[in-house]
């Protein structure tokens, strides 16, 4: 008698190909099938903590930590969750988040010295990113003292004869008796002397300030200048230029040009070569517009094999974003036909309906917004039926 094994389960199906797919190196492939095994069974811890290891080796580390904390919603103190989303807070700066998440797996495995060593690793970095900054002092070198000599002077006569001297040493000067300041200079007055006196500086700046001011009489006009000369060689042949008189320009301010700003060139002018390519370059630009113009590189005919199943909600959330700041911010209805081209080549790519529903309230708000700044018409009806 044979006993019936019974079928795997499509779950079971999907994760063996991800499975398969992650350890051939097929990172995208691989959490292309986790997603679509998620949908078949939502309570199986295995298929969100798998699908953060893929995430994390694409470097997609907010992804990777949503994932991680699904699995611990259903696995609570999951070791190999918290390890993936320590791994992955680090990699974003959440380092005081990493070091908790690290905390609660050396109580959990208290004999595991590895996971000690990555905590007291993550705790060196976080206090050396909450130490501030301490300024060097600036240090001036002192002016180098300078050192005069006396040299002697030879003084030669008419008759021919000649001596030398040395000049003196710099004396003080002497002291000067005050009878003779006061009678040599009327701005001299004996300080000891405690009346006050009418002083003959103020005096006079006073009798300056009272007169009427005066305007400056005009700067006489600038004389010609006679300009001349020539070239005399050695060999007795010479140049002589004409003497002309040449008028001196009277504008003292020379006329300077304001140099234009160069106009700012787009950040990419050709479609980027694959996905990891789109998200460098895309956490690189910094507006909206620029994001938008990144996005338009990529043909609409192209998204499916483009993308493939690696489009993840974070990114997709992104490019929604973009879309609602774009049509804000211009509102013509070129722009809002463009992203309703886009709109419909993204709902195209593979497995699309099933990241639809993977996103989070937050998320599934972007996206009802976008489509409240965009009618309808022309829509693929994946957008309304999802959402």
């Amino acid at each position: 008698m044979t006993t019936k094994i019974p079928a795997p389960s499509p779950a079971q199906l999907e994760k063996d190909k991800g499975d398969g797919a992650f350890n051939a190196g097929n990172f995208p492939q691989a959490i292309g099938h986790y997603s679509a095994a998620i949908v078949h069974d939502r309570k199986d811890y295995r298929l969100p903590l798998n699908r953060a290891a893929a995430y994390l080796k694409l470097g997609k580390h907010e992804d990777a930590v949503r994932d991680c904390t699904t699995t611990l919603a259903l696995s609570p103190n999951n070791a190999k969750a918290l390890f993936r989303r320590s791994q992955a807070r680090v990699a974003i700066g959440d380092l005081k988040e990493a070091e908790a998440d690290l905390k609660t797996l050396v109580k959990l495995q208290p004999s595991d010295d590895s996971m000690k060593k990555e905590l007291e690793k993550v705790s060196g970095m976080l206090k050396k990113a909450s130490e501030p900054k301490s300024k060097q002092p600036i240090t001036v070198s002192s002016a180098p003292q300078v050192v005069r000599r006396r040299i002697p002077i030879t003084i030669v006569e008419p008759d021919g004869t000649s001596s030398t001297t040395v000049p003196p040493t710099a004396q003080a000067p002497k002291a000067v008796p005050k009878s003779i300041l006061k009678k040599s200079s009327p701005l001299i007055e004996d300080i000891s002397d405690p009346s006050p006196k009418p002083s003959l500086v103020n005096s006079t700046r006073e009798a300056e300030m009272s007169e009427p001011a005066s305007e400056k009489p005009p700067p006489p006009p600038a004389k010609p200048v006679r300009v001349g000369g020539g070239i005399f060689r050695a060999n007795g042949s010479q140049t002589v230029f004409p003497v002309r008189d040449v008028k001196p320009s009277t504008d003292p301010t020379p006329s300077t040009s304001t140099p234009q700003p160069k106009p700012k060139a787009p950040l990419v002018t050709k479609m980027p070569a694959n996905l990891f390519d789109l998200n460098k370059i895309w956490d690189l630009c910094p507006t909206a517009d620029d994001r938008f113009h990144l996005l338009t590189t990529i043909p609409p005919s192209q998204f499916p094999a483009f993308f493939q199943t690696s489009l993840g909600p974070g990114l997709l959330t992104s490019i929604m974003q973009t879309f609602v700041d774009v049509v804000t911010s211009r509102g013509d209805d070129a722009t809002k036909g463009k992203v309703k081209e886009y709109l419909n080549a993204l709902s195209t790519v593979p497995r699309f309906a099933t990241l639809l529903l993977f996103l989070s309230p937050a998320e599934r708000d972007t996206a009802r917004k976008l489509l409240s700044v965009l009618n309808s018409d022309g829509l693929s009806p994946i957008w309304a039926k999802t959402l």
